[in-house]
């Protein structure tokens, strides 16, 4: 062999080499990059697709898109912060909770607000990480102005200390609309509440519809609740089904604190506080709530802790009527799905309960809403509860 020859195939296997190692490299290069991967804790540069318009909105494919579209929200670029967005996959931001997750800066502020209109587009954000709490509005969003729709915040930990939600903060004159929580979302410190499972504080006439919220909500301080901490708007067709706590006041399966509407909602988780409790709403203060429900089988309390403004069919029922018909809910069978009651035929003890479910959510991989129960009572007497079995 030549050494010409032998200079040639040792240069071969060193190119060779060389793409074999690229190959390998170039998807974790890209992973950082490529929809529904990891965030990497970096903005990207930019959003390569679309012009921020209603006709041309901007495509977030990457959680770096989503962490630039908040850098610019937060730091007062108003042609971002009222632009229209619209989410192309489901954005990861931690895979994990455990360890050291990367933290997320909630998307708007009171200095700065989304004004905006962004879209899900039936996608979801998931392991968002918040641990401020010495700091207000906290959530995917963390103050907005503008329309959040269509978006689901899952496997998530958001913990702030005033204004505080799985979705949104505080929504001041916006809209949320086709949203869901799964989280956990909590509030500590001082001056901690105002804090829901979807949004924190629905001011100014603000708007809260078709939205639920699965996670279990708990605050140091007052004005607690399932779907939203403190209502001076409209929340209408939504419910809870996480345990709500706090040491404070003003605590509600659905809602902690009402100024205005609401109607058609229910919730089902267990309601404490240390005062001002109830299973729909903690304190009416001159609002209206509407054929609205808790469950009776898991808090036995009243309606509403403190009964001022107006209440129209706000009761407890067991889960077997809230899975009933909806018309004995005075439910709107264009916006929900009736649930299901099935007690098992070889055990008569147990049961599986599909609860109410919101038709927007109905084919999508929005999760549904199950229990299953036992029957603890005794002597004929039926006392419903979860379980796990041992």
């Amino acid at each position: 062999m030549t050494k010409t020859k032998a200079r040639l195939i040792s240069a071969g296997i060193a190119i060779l080499l060389l793409a074999t190692a690229l190959f390998v490299l170039l998807p974790s290069v890209l992973s950082t990059t490529a929809g529904g991967a990891a965030w990497s804790g970096l903005p990207a540069d930019g959003i390569v697709t679309g012009a921020g318009t209603e006709d041309n909105p901007y495509q977030i494919k990457t959680a770096e898109e989503l962490a630039f579209m908040a850098s610019k929200v937060n730091a007062g670029d108003t042609s971002y912060a009222s632009a229209y967005y619209r989410l192309t996959t489901d954005i990861v931001l931690n895979e994990s909770l455990d360890g050291t997750p990367k933290e997320w800066t909630a998307i708007g502020n009171d200095t700065t607000p989304f004004t905006g209109k962004f879209d899900g587009d039936g996608h979801t954000v998931s392991g968002i990480v918040i641990n401020k709490s010495d700091e207000n509005d906290q959530g995917l969003f963390g103050y907005s102005e503008g329309t959040i729709m269509n978006v689901g915040v899952i496997n998530s930990d958001i913990a702030g200390r005033y204004n505080v939600g799985g979705v949104c903060g505080f929504n001041n004159s916006g809209t949320i609309t086709n949203c869901y929580s799964t989280g956990t979302v909590s509030a500590a410190g001082s001056a901690a509440g105002y804090v829901g499972g979807v949004c924190g504080r629905n001011d100014n006439n603000g708007t809260i519809e078709n939205c639920y919220s699965t996670g279990a909500v708990n605050c140091s301080g007052n004005n607690v609740g399932g779907v939203c901490g403190w209502n001076d708007g409209t929340i209408k067709n939504c419910y809870s089904t996480g345990a709500v706590s706090a040491a404070g006041n003003y605590v509600g399966g659905v809602c902690g604190d009402n100024y205005s509407t609401i109607k058609n909602c229910y919730s089902t988780g267990a309601v404490s506080a240390a005062g001002y409790v109830g299973g729909v709403c903690g304190r009416n203060e001159g609002g209206t709530i509407k054929n609205c429900y808790y469950d009776a089988n898991f808090y036995t309390g009243n309606a509403i802790g403190d009964a001022q403004g107006t209440a129209d069919n706000v009761i407890g029922k067991t889960t077997a009527e809230l899975c009933g018909s909806l018309d004995d809910l005075s439910f709107d069978s264009a916006v929900w799905t009736a649930g299901s009651f099935t007690i098992d035929p070889e055990d008569g003890k147990k049961a599986t309960a599909k609860l109410p479910q919101l038709k927007v959510f109905e084919n999508t991989s929005a999760p549904k809403t199950m229990l299953s129960l036992y029957n603890f009572g005794t002597n004929g007497s039926d006392d419903w509860d979860t379980y796990t079995e041992i």
